[in-house]
């Protein structure tokens, strides 16, 4: 499975919109302008079981958030709901940086509270490094089904924001739902936040060039230069991890 590192669809929101109910009746804040997180709880089991839809990004690819398991839509519901909150009072115009830092505290704020902080100790004490990028570092336990990424978002593009890394797990797991990225929470190494995602185990070899490039082109996947494909919609980078021969 390729690792998709830049995978860039344009959104004109930094909230999502949420369908399906009344408007006042998926707020999320509290009277005393806190964020309530078992409703935000509920309006992502809502969001689960289709009773509401999030439109940021196409519906394909918003099933892709769902498969990326209940955190992810939980903090894409809590992102979004202080985006809308944020562009709704009057505010100075921000900087990309201070952009980051704000969804950074908000995203932290939520996974402390609501079980999915991870100790940055869990993995190097108890799991086997098996890789290691410059985006990500792969651990597994023996006889797991699955390997775990502790991913800094934004070591590719320093101006992602944590929305659209979520956004990023979403339009992955569309292209390429073999391999879904789950997020299992939200850690800290060296003072950076970092996304933990669980992914299925794939012992293979790679395979010759030419066949990956057919095999992605099977699935609607133009090769558009080394390592490089799109579609219609999206563009898909850094596809040489198993394009070999």
């Amino acid at each position: 499975m390729p690792s998709t590192k830049d995978i860039i669809k344009a959104s004109k929101s930094t909230a999502p919109e949420i369908k399906g109910e009344k408007q006042s009746e998926i707020n999320i804040y509290n009277k005393e302008g806190a964020i309530d997180y078992e409703r935000a709880k509920d309006v992502a089991g809502s969001i689960g079981t289709g009773k509401l839809a999030i439109e940021r990004l196409d519906p394909a690819s918003e099933q892709g958030r769902i498969s990326g398991g209940k955190r992810n839509v939980e903090a894409s519901v809590v992102l979004g709901a202080s985006e809308a909150k944020y562009q709704e009072t009057p505010h100075r115009s921000e900087s990309r940086v201070e952009t980051i830092k704000r969804q950074e505290g908000v995203i932290e704020r939520y996974a402390r509270e609501n079980d999915s902080w991870v100790d940055p100790k869990k993995f190097p004490n108890r799991y086997i490094r098996v890789g290691a990028g410059v985006e990500s570092t792969v651990y597994h336990q023996d006889g797991s089904p699955d390997v775990y990424k502790v991913l800094d978002y934004r070591a590719i593009n320093p101006k992602t924001t944590p929305q659209e890394f979520l956004d990023r797990i979403s339009l992955f797991n569309n292209a390429f739902p073999e391999a879904p990225y789950t997020l299992e929470g939200i850690t800290r190494e060296n003072g950076k936040l970092k996304f933990v995602v669980k992914q299925p185990y794939i012992d293979g070899g790679g395979v010759p060039e030419s066949q990956f490039i057919e095999a992605m082109k099977n699935r609607g996947w133009e090769h558009t230069g080394r390592e490089s494909y799109e579609n219609s919609l999206y563009q898909v980078h850094d596809c040489s991890s198993v394009s070999r021969g």
